[in-house]
C-alpha cells in the first residue's frame, strides 16, 4: 500500500510542476507526464523498499526477542501485515483480537494492490502505446491564452483492449472503498501494535503512521520495546503516582489518608485521628498504608 502512495506522491507533484510550467509554456507538459509512469513508479519503489526494510527489521528483532514462530513472514508483503497483528496479541481494540484484524487488513491490502496493479497496467496501455491524443481547451491568463489540457481522446486502439478504457475511468470508484475499509483496519492494527511495544507514544505513532507511508520508521524506534498490555500500563503508571504521592506526604511530614493538620505532622499525643474511623478498617489493617489500586490488575 506504501508502494502506490509514494508513486501517487511523486506523480501528484510531477502533475503540479507541469501545468506550473504550461502557462508559461505553449508545449503541453501536463499530457507528457502522464508518459513518465514508470518513474514515478521506480521513485516510489526505492522509498517504499526503504521503509519497508525497516518494519520488516522491527517485525524480525520482535518475533525473535518474544519467541514467536514464523517470522519469515515479516519479510513478505501482506503476509507481513498480518504478522503484525500476530506479535501484537497483548492487545485487543473494541474487544477485537489483532490478528482478526490484522487478516482483515491483510485481505484488504492484497484487493487494494491488486486494484491499482490493474490500473497502472491499464494507464501503461493507453498512454505508452499511442492510443490515446489530448484535448485542449483555450485558457485566458490575463493577456495571454493557453490552451490547456481537457481530456483525452482514443486514436486506433483495438476493440480487444476496450477494457482498458473502462479500468482507467471507472476503477477510481472502486479503489476508494476498498482504502477507505483498509484505513480504517489499519488504524486499529496500528494502535494494537504500538499500545503493546510503545505505550507512551502509541496515539503519535499510530497518528503519524497513518497519515503518512512511513509507519515503518515507527515501528524500527519501537522494536526494543517491551510487550505490555496497555491496561496493565496505565494501572502500573496510577499506582506510582500514588506511590510518590505517599513518599512526598511522608517527607513532608504529612501522612496521607491521617486527617487534616494545617500544621503538619501528627498532633501531640500520636497519630491523627480518623475522620472515617467510625466506619471500621477493613481487617484492622491501617487505612494510610492501603493501596487503592489493588485487586485492579487481577
Amino acid at each position: 500500500m506504501e508502494f502506490f502512495k509514494f508513486s501517487m506522491f511523486f506523480e501528484y507533484m510531477h502533475g503540479v510542476f507541469a501545468q506550473s510550467v504550461e502557462r508559461d509554456n505553449p508545449i503541453h507538459t501536463s499530457y507528457a507526464y502522464k508518459q513518465f509512469l514508470w518513474l514515478y513508479l521506480l521513485a516510489g519503489g526505492v522509498c517504499f523498499a526503504v521503509f519497508y526494510a525497516l518494519e520488516a527489521a522491527a517485525l524480525y528483532k520482535i518475533a525473535v526477542r518474544n519467541g514467536y514462530s514464523r517470522k519469515w513472514m515479516a519479510f513478505v508483503p501482506v503476509l507481513n501485515t498480518y504478522y503484525i497483528g500476530v506479535v501484537s496479541e497483548k492487545n485487543r481494540v473494541y474487544n477485537i483480537k489483532p490478528t482478526t484484524i490484522s487478516t482483515i487488513a491483510a485481505t484488504l491490502e492484497g484487493a487494494f494492490i491488486a486494484l491499482y496493479v490493474l490500473y497502472y497496467l491499464a494507464t501503461f496501455i493507453i498512454f505508452g502505446n499511442g492510443y490515446s491524443e489530448p484535448i485542449y481547451t483555450p485558457q485566458i491568463y490575463g493577456n495571454i491564452t493557453i490552451d490547456v489540457l481537457d481530456g483525452y481522446k482514443l486514436v486506433g486502439m483495438p476493440e480487444s483492449l476496450s477494457w482498458t478504457v473502462w479500468v482507467f475511468d471507472n476503477l477510481y470508484y472502486i479503489i476508494e472503498p476498498v482504502n477507505l475499509l483498509l484505513l480504517l483496519a489499519d488504524i486499529m492494527l496500528l494502535i494494537s501494535f504500538f499500545q503493546t511495544y510503545s505505550p507512551k507514544q502509541y496515539f503519535l505513532y499510530s497518528l503519524l503512521s497513518v497519515l503518512f507511508p512511513i509507519k515503518g520508521a515507527f515501528m524500527f524506534a519501537a522494536r526494543k520495546g517491551v510487550a505490555v498490555n496497555y491496561r496493565d500500563y496505565l494501572i502500573e503508571r496510577q499506582k506510582s503516582r500514588y506511590r510518590m504521592y505517599q513518599e512526598y506526604m511522608r517527607d513532608s511530614g504529612q501522612p496521607p489518608f491521617n486527617g487534616y493538620n494545617p500544621q503538619g505532622g501528627a498532633p501531640s499525643g500520636g497519630r491523627a485521628d480518623e475522620p472515617f474511623s467510625e466506619y471500621g478498617n477493613r481487617g484492622g489493617k491501617d487505612d494510610a498504608d492501603e493501596d487503592p489500586f489493588d485487586g485492579l490488575g487481577k
